[in-house]
């Protein structure tokens, strides 16, 4: 596009880790299956991943949508507020892990790994425990339902050129405003 500014190679270079540590963490390295969830080629993927083209603006859209993330946070501009996640927490992956255990078929194990991403606007919890992790994922699971059922109301109100979210979860932002569910984060 015309007047399209272009990400340097050092923005570029942390796409690419960021989506390489999504396809390893989430897809086991199956370009494919990643290709699918963010809305893109598989050769598309393959090419941004190997460095013979940069992220564009759907690549960039459908990993921000998947992972629930801005795309500031994908090329490396992360906020300042990002060491205040709950993931951040010394016994964060004890627990959830636990967490997804003792949940599941009925809680989507992603939902558990999408928990951590929340932001303690107060700093983190001196303690989380397994009920505290699952209810977070069990809300995560409900919104993604909710937002599920109203896209496809908005698709079938709206036609063809409605925006489908289905399936993903955006974090809770990293400041101060939100819906209050942040400062009700405590161990």
């Amino acid at each position: 596009m015309a007047g399209e500014k272009k990400l340097g190679p050092e923005r570029q270079d942390a796409a690419r880790a960021f989506v390489r540590a999504i396809l390893d963490r989430d897809f086991h390295g199956n370009i494919s299956h990643a290709a699918k969830k963010f809305g893109v080629s598989q050769s598309l993927l393959s090419e941004f991943l190997s460095g013979g083209r940069g992220a564009g603006t759907k690549l960039l859209g459908g990993v921000a949508d998947y992972a629930g993330v801005t795309w500031d946070e994908i090329v490396g501009r992360s906020s300042t507020a990002e060491s205040t996640t709950l993931r951040r927490h010394s016994d964060w992956d004890r627990v959830a892990t636990a967490a997804a255990e003792l949940h599941r078929g009925e809680i989507e194990e992603r939902f558990f790994r999408e928990a951590g991403d929340w932001a303690a606007v107060t700093g983190l919890p001196e303690r989380i425990d397994v009920p505290f992790v699952a209810a977070l994922a069990r809300e995560l699971q409900a919104l993604a339902k909710r937002a599920g059922a109203a896209s496809a109301q908005a698709q079938g109100s709206d036609g063809a050129n409605a925006s489908a979210r289905t399936g993903t979860v955006s974090k809770i932002p990293k400041g101060g405003s939100g819906d209050g569910r942040q400062s009700r984060v405590r161990g």
